[in-house]
This record gives C-alpha cells, sequence and structure tokens, in this order.
C-alpha cells in the first residue's frame, strides 16, 4: 500500500483513510472488549466520533490527536484523520476464523 499509515493497540488496528464511507452512524467510542476481562479499547475525547456501518465495520474521525485507551496496553495517541478500524482475527485448526480475544 502506497503511503499507508496505520496505528496498532494490542489487536485493534487503525489504518488511515481519505474520507468516511457513506451510510454509516454515530455509534460508542469502544471499539472492542475484552471476552474474559471486560477490558476495552476505547477513547474518552469529545474530539473523537466512532461510527459503525451496516456490515459491523468501524470508522473513527479524529479532529484533534487523542488517546487510546485500554486496562492492559499503553496508550497510544492517534493523530487527526480518518481511520478504518480492523480487529485481528486468527485461524483455528478447522480453518475457521475468530476475533482474538484481549
Amino acid at each position: 500500500m502506497k503511503n499507508c499509515f496505520m496505528v496498532r493497540q494490542g489487536d485493534v488496528l487503525l489504518v488511515k483513510i481519505t474520507e468516511l464511507p457513506l451510510n454509516i452512524v454515530k455509534k460508542d467510542k469502544v471499539l472492542a472488549y475484552g471476552e474474559v476481562t471486560g477490558h476495552k479499547h476505547r477513547f474518552s475525547s469529545e474530539q473523537v466520533t466512532v461510527f459503525k456501518n451496516g456490515n459491523d465495520e468501524q470508522f473513527v474521525q479524529v479532529l484533534e490527536s487523542s488517546p487510546l485507551l485500554h486496562e492492559e496496553h499503553e496508550t497510544v495517541v492517534v493523530p487527526k484523520g480518518v481511520f478504518k478500524v480492523v480487529l485481528q482475527r486468527e485461524l483455528s485448526l478447522l480453518n475457521q476464523t475468530k476475533q482474538v480475544v484481549d
């Protein structure tokens, strides 16, 4: 990918995109929940809006550099921009994919 900028925190990857897609709606500021611990990858800044589409894909609009928080990971400062959220997946021995448990 040419000029691809990414930010990673654990199993959450933010990939910079040029603009928000159509047909999205605002959601809470949590990008992913830990299935075992209940911890969350989340934003608390009012400068960040998180969206989702009908396929449960998430997108983030950051108006001013803002911290991405998590109880067990180092805080990552996400720069101004628009990002697609990619949740890391793993392949099982039966060739089935599932979301990585944080």
